[in-house]
């Protein structure tokens, strides 16, 4: 029997994968288009042209911190604060100091804990506000799918703004 190319072995891998993309985004589209917000956004639209995918974004966004994230529940809490993160980085100072104040008192009485979730988040927020700037889309929901290292990742979030869209 033939030896299959390296090439060919990965591209085996590979579609897995797509196809687990595929389904993780159906799942997340419904979730968000049954959720609260479903009604106010109108549908959900799935890699509209000319937008960058917020997928791609939201991994460089976490790239520094995921070897920190060994494994996937910590890869999910990860995400799951990078995406608080990113979108109190689209409030206001006063609203997002509003945010992460309630955030920490809800995080109860482990002081050290609420402390070093608020420093990370404080973090996550200045690099959202220093390599991320331009992008003004907020994130709705995301779904981590896939095993081992070859995770997954689906984003649903609002469009970009146009300044007509900002201006109402």
């Amino acid at each position: 029997m033939a030896r299959k190319s390296k090439e060919f072995s990965e591209l085996l891998n590979h579609q897995p994968s797509a196809r687990e993309q595929e389904k993780a985004m159906k799942r997340l589209q419904k979730r968000v288009e049954q959720g609260v917000l479903g009604d106010s956004i109108g549908g959900v639209v799935i890699d509209p042209e000319g937008e960058e995918k917020m997928s791609a974004v939201l991994e460089a966004f976490v790239e520094p911190y995921l070897d920190e994230a060994t494994n996937r529940d910590e890869q999910q809490m990860l995400f799951s604060f990078a995406v608080i993160a990113w979108n109190m980085a689209l409030l206001p100072e006063e609203k997002r100091s509003e945010g992460l104040e309630i955030l920490t008192q809800q995080l109860g009485e482990n002081q050290a804990a609420s402390a070093e979730v608020q420093e990370i988040l404080e973090e996550m927020i200045e690099r959202k506000q220093l390599f991320f700037a331009d992008n003004k889309r907020q994130i709705l929901d995301f779904e981590l799918s896939g095993r081992g290292r070859s995770l997954n990742l689906s984003v649903v979030s609002t469009p970009t703004l146009t300044e007509t869209d900002q201006e109402d």
